[in-house]
């Protein structure tokens, strides 16, 4: 349970800066859903999976694609950011591999889930002919949020401007 509260929070949190909600609204919310689904068996958990993972992944992409193609003349400066930021000796110095190996594996087992074991047991449950079909699918998951849904809020983080001392315009 310790895990899943860190994205309660986060939940929570989103709730209350962007609609002005409770935190203990939100929570009573997310508990009752949560209570809804849990109770429904194994099954029913992954069917909740199975359908609201595909349409949160699909719709945070074309969210994205949509922010960079409104901001598509900012596209430019953005490239040149990650660039100028990503390959310098400065950077290497200040940031060292360590630092960063470190920060990637916290933020991947956040995001993807990998070892939290929320994921595997939904997997575990999968109806499959052959378990490596599974394991190849929970490895296009880890794919798909490590290197595509990262990538895309990378980008809207840097159109937004918050990593520079001027907003873009």
């Amino acid at each position: 349970f310790a895990f899943n509260s860190v994205q309660s929070n986060t939940i929570c949190a989103a709730f209350e800066e962007a609609f002005n909600i409770p935190p203990s609204l939100m929570g009573v919310i997310l508990t009752s859903l949560t209570l809804i689904i849990i109770f429904g068996g194994i099954q029913r958990i992954a069917k909740v999976s199975s359908i609201i993972v595909p349409v949160m992944a699909l719709g945070y992409i074309f969210l994205s694609l949509f922010i960079v193609i409104v901001n598509a003349k900012h596209l430019p400066e953005v490239i040149e950011l990650i660039i100028a930021n990503a390959f310098g000796w400065e950077q290497a110095l200040s940031g060292g591999i360590g630092m960063a190996l470190m920060q990637g594996i916290k933020r991947g087992l956040f995001s993807n889930e990998a070892g939290m074991g929320s994921a595997p047991n939904v997997a575990a449950s999968a109806d499959v002919t052959h378990p490596v079909k599974q394991g190849l699918i929970q490895t296009l998951g880890v794919f798909t949020d490590t290197l595509v849904i990262c990538t895309c809020t990378a980008f809207i983080i840097l159109f937004s401007g918050a990593s520079q001392k001027k907003p873009m315009e």
